[in-house]
This record gives structure tokens, sequence and C-alpha cells, in this order.
């Protein structure tokens, strides 16, 4: 049987040397024996970390946008001109990282050209941490029995 992981290797065999990039971005106090520099894979050539996220928020964003033009007739071409310049954009990170790593993922943002290079659009990028994340899909889900149980009584 072939694992997810190495069936994602067949289809995607690129992808293997960026993988755990994100990594990159992690604040030195969060090193881990797991995780230092010298266990992560490198970047490619002549690239930084911000150019490659920005790489990847480019390409999911382009899937994203081609999924929504064929796939919903709501959306199409002619009204996605109009969708585009007011997405906003939620990002989520590890917990522990501060300002320094959401400065570079917004810089990154805007490599991709996903929202312009100015205090508006920067405005339209949200942060969030994975753990706020994972709560709010808990919620949404009803996965979170006690709480719903809060609710109800509250």
């Amino acid at each position: 049987m072939v694992s997810h992981l190495s069936h994602s290797f067949v289809i995607f065999p690129l992808i293997s040397c960026i993988m755990r990039f994100k990594l990159h971005l992690r604040p030195d106090h969060l090193n881990t024996p797991n995780i230092v520099d010298d266990t992560l894979p490198p970047l490619p050539l002549n690239k930084n970390v911000v150019c490659v996220f920005a790489d990847f928020l480019k390409w999911i964003f382009e899937c994203i946008r081609k999924h929504l033009i064929e796939k919903e007739p709501l959306v199409g071409e002619k009204h996605w001109g109009k969708l585009y310049k007011d997405i906003d954009f939620i990002i989520t990170h590890p917990n522990g990282w501060e300002g320094a790593q959401q400065e570079k993922m917004r810089r990154a943002a805007v490599l991709a050209e996903l929202v312009p290079d100015m205090q508006s659009g920067c405005k339209r990028i949200i942060f969030l941490t994975e753990g706020e994340s994972n709560i709010h899909y808990c919620l949404h889900n009803h996965l979170c029995e006690a709480v719903d149980e809060v609710r109800v009584s509250l």
C-alpha cells in the first residue's frame, strides 16, 4: 500500500525540494532538538524564505481563482475582476510566532500580488494562530461538545 505522503511525491516530485519551507520563518527561540536549521531541507538556490512563501501563495491563489472561475457559475471571469480586489486573506501560523514572522508573511503576500503594497492592502491580511484556527474549526463543526453545552446554558 502506498502512503499518502509517498503518493504525493509521485504526483508532485518538485514539492519535496521545498517541503517544510515555512519552518525557515520560525523565531530562533522556538528551536527544538527536532527542528533546527541543519535539519531543514534547504531552500531553492537564489531564493529566500519570503520568495518561496510568495511563490506558494501565488500558486495556491491561482488554483483557487481557476476553480472559482471554472466551477462556480456565480463567480465566472466577469465577476472575478470585481471580487479579487476585496478579498481578505487569513494566514495561519504556529502559536508563538510574532510580529517579525508575520511581517515576512505579509511581504510574501505583497510579492505574490495578493494585495497591494500599501496600508489598505496590508489590512486585508489577517493572521491567526493555528491554535485559534483549530478552535474555530471545531466550533463551526460542532466538534466541541463541552463548549456547545456552555453556549446552551448561557
